[in-house]
């Protein structure tokens, strides 16, 4: 049992650009790792070609190449494997729960609609990462291709938004876009910090050569009493964020809990909001936690608070989403938007449904 203290955050309209800029006084106990200008994506200059096949390694390279072939088969094979065993379970999962489904039919748990084995051998039906890859989920359940396609314009708002929030922690997602700057001197590229190395890399096509030059230059010359200023771009969408925390912790309640729990009337509005996110008329509620770890996905059910009790609760990190209980009314989240108004901070308190932190694959638990 774990109990953790919320409070209440609304995802506010849209903001498409903000600009903050951290200047930072450089101390002894600081590593900068600076990676200017003339770093192109391969790490090698245009004139240049990998060590092997300057060394005319010819035979070892043909084997790596097999090697390489062999493994892409094998986990082709893998993904075939993995998603005909979670069609098979699909299948006779809405079997038990719906009354005359198609047959041989799985139901894609986000547009609701049915799809054969046939389009699942021609990749209509497709792995579904939870929470998205861009954060660091990992595959979890089959949704059609345009429902999981479509799902990319609010991964994009996630990753920009876990970026932010990790950067300068030792969990930190990746680099952000921005700049350096130095003398007086700009340098446009990338910045990761991890709370102790800075990683600047500047990108030869957002600079001018003559500039990068001169910047080189002036960190050559940097003493004890130097500075940087540091500016990152970032673009973001609240909205579509939360919108998108609470798509994964659906597709999470969906795996664990299966079709009879995400078909139940509650969830039609947030299907709704996924499908159209940037539409008026629902409000995502995403309550914040403790803010101070990775993202380590939490599935689970509410023991306390009372009026919370048998509610479902998702946790990415410092955002826990809680989802209906069995039997909720349609108007369910807007009856809790209502509710966090004047309920606030509480305690709440939950046990692990699975006997673990996270599924690692459909388990469909209630649809027998």
């Amino acid at each position: 049992m774990t109990t953790i203290c919320l409070r209440s955050q609304r995802a506010s309209a849209a903001d498409r650009e903000e600009t903050w800029v951290i200047s930072l006084q450089a101390a002894r106990n600081w590593l900068a790792k600076l990676l200017l200008a003339g770093i192109n994506r391969r790490g090698l200059s245009d004139g240049d070609e990998p060590s092997d096949r300057r060394e005319g390694i010819g035979n070892r390279t043909g084997v790596q190449h097999r090697l390489g072939g062999l493994g892409m088969s094998l986990a082709t094979s893998q993904r075939q494997l993995r998603r005909a065993d979670w069609f098979r379970r699909g299948v006779h999962a809405i079997g038990c729960v719906v009354s005359t489904p198609p047959s041989d039919a799985y139901l894609c748990p986000l547009c609701l609609s049915f799809f054969t084995k046939e389009q699942l051998i021609a990749g209509v039906l497709t792995d579904e990462h939870v929470p998205p890859e861009a954060v660091g989920g990992g595959r979890l359940v089959l949704t059609c291709k345009s429902c999981n396609t479509s799902g990319g314009v609010l991964d994009e708002s996630m990753a920009n938004e876990e970026k932010l929030r990790t950067f300068g922690k030792p969990h930190a997602l990746g680099p952000l876009p921005g700049s350096a700057t130095v003398a007086g001197i700009r340098n446009n590229g990338s910045i990761g910090f991890d709370g102790e190395t800075f990683v600047i890399v500047g990108h030869p096509g957002q600079n001018n050569p003559t500039a990068l030059a001169a910047h080189t230059e002036s960190l050559e010359r940097m003493g004890t009493d130097w500075f940087m200023t540091l500016s990152v771009r970032m673009e973001r969408n609240p909205r579509r964020a939360a919108i998108g925390w609470m798509r994964a912790a659906y597709l999470a309640a969906f795996a664990v809990h299966g079709y009879r729990y995400v078909l139940q009337p509650a969830f039609g509005a947030l299907r709704a909001a996924i499908a159209d996110p940037d539409s008026s008329g629902f409000e995502p509620v995403i309550l914040q936690g403790p803010d101070d770890g990775a993202l380590d996905p939490l599935i689970a059910e509410v023991t306390e608070p009372a009026w919370l009790t048998g509610c479902r609760v998702v946790i990415f990190g410092p955002r826990v989403i809680v989802l209906p209980p069995w039997a909720a009314p349609e108007d369910w989240f807007a009856t809790l938007q209502g509710h966090l108004t004047s309920a606030f901070p509480v305690n709440l308190t939950f046990v692990s449904v699975i006997g673990g932190r996270f599924p690692d694959r459909p388990m469909h638990l209630t649809d027998g």
